[in-house]
């Protein structure tokens, strides 16, 4: 059965100004999910599922690299709901992304291996940037700081807020996860049972979201599941705020050139 990559694309980029997953960011006018799924295929998935918006179907028109199938996420209510919008369509151990990073190829062919060889329903991969590589010049960032065990394996995962790059006392070389995991569809079930008391929650707090890295630890401690975390072997970069972008053309452009020429 072919690998599929879930592509989380609904998000509403509010510090960004708009949907900064559309926004042209290639010589050639690519989005970052151009060169997504173009690794992706080279890496050896078969199949896209993005999460979207209803309102952004007309999408599924573009000429991607990979078939895609459209799951849609009906509000926006954290990157673990948009995952669970993507349940009807997941038939085997996936991939999942976020619309708006660029991992650099290599990291595919990570989180492939890691699906063919490795994943179980009681082991998941995540590949792990070095916060250092992840914040932003332009202001300050949400990251889910990594605490690991001697061989890897994920112990912790703690969000966190606002950090910021002079920040002298911030952990720049722990790994940080940016949303490319390696997941079984098991963990589709564990959604589906953990939503009625996320909407509980929600009546209490209706600004709450539900994020991927508080599902997965809640699967650690009361599923036993294990998390090996691959150390990212390419550069990480994206787009949170506006003016992120010329530094991400301008990447793109220069490795656009080098594969050129």
């Amino acid at each position: 059965m072919g690998m599929q990559l879930v592509v989380l694309a609904a998000g509403l980029g509010r510090r960004f100004g708009g949907d900064k997953q559309l926004v042209e960011v290639g010589p050639s006018g690519e989005w970052l999910l151009d060169y997504a799924l173009h690794d992706a295929r080279l890496a050896g998935f078969s199949e896209a599922v993005l999460v979207v918006r209803p309102e952004m179907a007309e999408i599924e028109k573009r000429a991607f690299h990979l078939p895609v199938k459209l799951a849609f996420q009906e509000e926006p209510l954290g990157t673990a709901h948009a995952l669970w919008s993507a349940r009807m369509l997941v038939t085997s151990p996936f991939a999942v992304i976020n619309a708006d990073d660029f991992y650099g190829r290599e990291s595919y062919f990570q989180l492939a291996v890691f699906l063919r060889e490795s994943c179980t329903s009681r082991l998941y991969g995540l590949i792990g940037f070095p916060l250092a590589q992840t914040l932003s010049d332009s202001g300050p960032v949400s990251r889910a700081i990594c605490e690991l065990d001697p061989e890897d394996f994920l112990t912790g995962i703690e969000e966190r807020k606002g950090l910021e790059k002079d920040n002298p006392e911030l952990p720049l070389q722990a790994l940080v996860s940016m949303n490319s995991w390696a997941l079984h569809p098991d963990f589709l079930d564990f959604l589906e049972e953990m939503v009625p008391g996320f909407l509980k929650e929600r009546e209490g707090d209706p600004s709450m979201e539900w994020f991927l890295p508080r599902m997965i630890r809640h699967a650690m401690a009361v599923r036993g599941i294990r998390v090996k975390v691959l150390p990212a072997r390419s550069t990480w970069m994206g787009l949170t705020y506006a003016s992120d972008l010329p530094v991400v053309r301008d990447r793109l452009k220069k490795d656009h050139d080098r594969e050129t020429t």
